[in-house]
Order: structure tokens, then sequence, then C-alpha cells
């Protein structure tokens, strides 16, 4: 008896949440059909009888089911997980059920790799995986694994593609990567040099052993390989930002004012060549113009204090005093004794003549050294007379 009484309240709850999801039948976002509709326009590879529509919001809303702890109202992150997951059933029913060619398989492999639906694309390409040679199965896989932060198998799966076939140089290419990911810069400079020897009209490769020699501060040897890639490649915009910060590093202005000119006459357009372009004109004590360049930098990231601080620095180059108040007393927010801000803000009272402030400063400096009074004994001396006739003036 108490076993048939189970039964009957195992099915009524089972019945009363298929109910509740029929009866709710909340609507998963149109993303998934868009992206769906997406798929099918680019491959044409996909037949479904019935509604799409409603068999995804089926799809979904069977799965909220089994998760009746979960309100989408209150929680984006596991409704969004939720409807990813629906879209994933939903399609790999489809797949099973198709055919693609191998150009049709591509596609759908990089729009899910794009949309970040790597289970997804790792059941596509398991599912067609005769129609794949073994080291691009191998590529594809250890791109999934890339992606998902397993960089462990990644690294399985692009050595398995490079012994299956040695000349292909994309699997060279991403262990590459996955040597960088991990740390092992030296690693990573081999692979990138089996993928100039394999393909030496591919620019990437050498892009890739310019990043890798700068992030060993062999500045040299990162610049040659810029100019390399130019000569293959004048779009990349990584080449632009490595050449100028290797030729800055070694103080070679005048290469790095070369491609400064070369990305401007290529129309190459980055935020961070424009703080090049300032770090350049400072060094070369063209103060007015690293000045334009730090606002324009600053204007679309305000939160960058590195360049703030080189702005500073390149308004008291241009004695450009007036202004620097504010710009210190930001920074100095963050450390209210770094010597060389409150040295700065010295001066600048100095020169807009806050005489009590200014003598308040050092006061402050004194604290952190002596050498300052000596330094500055000329100026601490006229502080005290203006500060005297002020009082004078008072009495």
């Amino acid at each position: 008896m108490k076993v048939f009484f189970d039964l009957l309240t195992t099915l009524f709850v089972r019945t009363i949440t298929l109910f509740k999801m029929i009866w709710r039948n909340d609507m998963m976002d149109t993303k998934w059909l868009e992206l769906y509709q997406y798929l099918q326009e680019k491959t044409g590879g996909f037949l479904y009888e019935g509604n799409i529509e409603d068999n995804l919001n089926y799809k979904y809303n069977f799965i909220k089911s089994q998760f009746s702890t979960v309100n989408s109202g209150e929680d984006e992150n596991k409704n969004d997980w939720l409807e990813h997951e629906a879209f994933t059933a939903f399609f790999s029913d489809i797949i099973r059920r198709g055919s693609l060619s191998l150009n049709q398989l591509d596609t759908v492999y990089n729009i899910l790799m794009s949309a970040k639906l790597c289970q997804l694309a790792l059941a596509v390409i398991n599912h067609f995986r005769t129609q794949l040679s073994n080291d691009e199965f191998s590529l594809k896989a250890g791109l999934i694994y890339q992606q998902l932060g397993d960089h462990e198998h990644a690294r399985a799966m692009f050595e398995d593609g490079i012994k299956s076939n040695p000349n292909n140089y994309m699997c060279f290419n991403h262990l590459g990567f996955n040597h960088i990911y991990t740390g092992e810069n030296a690693a990573a400079i081999e692979m990138f040099e089996q993928v100039i020897a394999l393909a030496p009209e591919l620019s990437g490769g050498y892009q890739n052993l310019a990043g890798c020699y700068y992030q060993d501060s062999e500045f040299k040897q990162a610049a040659n390989y810029c100019e390399k890639v130019f000569t293959l490649d004048k779009t990349i915009v990584a080449t632009y930002i490595t050449a100028i910060s290797a030729y800055l590093a070694l103080k070679n202005t005048e290469q790095a004012d070369r491609w400064i000119q070369l990305s401007i006459d290529n129309e190459i357009t980055s935020m961070e060549l424009v703080r090049l372009s300032g770090i350049l004109a400072f060094q070369c004590q063209r103060y007015e113009e690293a000045i334009a360049a730090f606002n324009h930098y600053l204007s679309n990231t305000p939160d960058s204090y590195d360049v703030l601080h080189l702005r500073i620095k390149a308004q008291i180059g241009a004695h450009q005093w007036s202004v620097l108040e504010p710009d210190l007393k930001c920074l100095l927010a963050f450390d209210p004794h770094d010597s060389e801000l409150l040295e700065q803000l010295f001066l600048t009272y100095y020169h807009t003549k806050q005489w009590l402030d200014a003598e308040c400063v050092m006061a402050e400096l004194n604290k952190l050294s002596t050498h300052y009074s000596s330094t500055y004994r000329n100026q601490i001396n006229e502080i005290r007379q203006q500060n005297s006739i002020a009082v004078s003036v008072i009495s």
C-alpha cells in the first residue's frame, strides 16, 4: 500500500511540474532563434519539421522545470545557462539528423566558436569526425579545449595533430599560444619558428615571434620581426604597437617616429597608439604634442593613472603650472607620501604663488628627507619672505 501511495505521489508531483511548465511557457531570449536562423542561412544544411521557436521554448521550459529553484528574474546567469543548455540539446538533436559538407562543417564550427558554444562545437565535430582528417580534428578539438581553459587537453590535441601531419603549421601556431598561456615563452618561440619555416608567407608567425621577444625584453629582435611582418601585411594593429614599443625601449626615437607615421599613412587606429605617440613626443621633449595625445587618451580611459602621471610631467615640461593641482591631488590620494608627487605639488604652489600651501607641502617633504631644504633653499627663502609680507599686510 505504501509503495502504491509513493508511486501516486511521484506521478502527481511530475504532473504538477509539467503543468506548471506548460502553463508558464517562459520564452527563451530571441538571440537563440536568431543564432539558429543564422546557422541555417550560412549553411542551408539543416532540415527541421515543426515550429522551431516552439520547440526551443519547450526544451527550455523542460530543462528549467528540472531546476525549480532557478528564478530567471533573480539570477540572469543561471537563466542564461539554462538557455544555453536548451539550445545545445535542441541543436544536438538536429545535427544527428542532418548532413554537412566539409565547408558547411567549417562554417558551423566557426560560428559556434564565435558564440562561445564550445561544448556544442565539440559535439558537432565528434558527430562529423569521419569528414575531418586526423590533424584537422585535433586542431579543432584543441581550439575548443583552449577556449574552455583546459590547456592540458588542448596541448595533447595539438601534439596529436602534429604527429598526424607534421606540416600542419596551424597546430604548431596554436601549440605556441598554448605555451604562452602556461608561461613557457621559450617553447612558444620554438613553435612559432616552426610556423615560419612551414609557412614563410604567413605574417602571423612573425608577429607572434615579435610579441614573444618583446615579452622577453629582446627588443631588437622584436623590432626586426615587426619589420618583416610589415613587408607581408600592413594591416595588423599589434605590429605597429609592438614595433613602436620596442623602439621606445631601445631609445630609438627616430624609428619609433617612423612607425607612428606609418600607422597614420596606413590608417591604423588604436588608443594604444595614441598613448605611445604621447610617450614618444614626451621623450623627444615635444611637450605640447605629448599633452594633446595624453588628453585624447585620458578622455577615453580616465582611470589610466600612469598616463595621468605622464601628462603631469609633460605639463611641467611645458611650464603649465596652473593646471597641475587637481591631477596631483588625485594621484596623492592613493599615496599621500609619494615624494615625487609632493615635490611636483610644491613646485606647482611655488610657481602659482600659493605661498602658504607651498610651505605646508615642504614641511611634508622634510619629514621624508632633509635634502629638500637644501635643494630648494632659494625657493623656501622666497616663500618665507612672501609669507612674512602677507602677515605684515594683515597686521
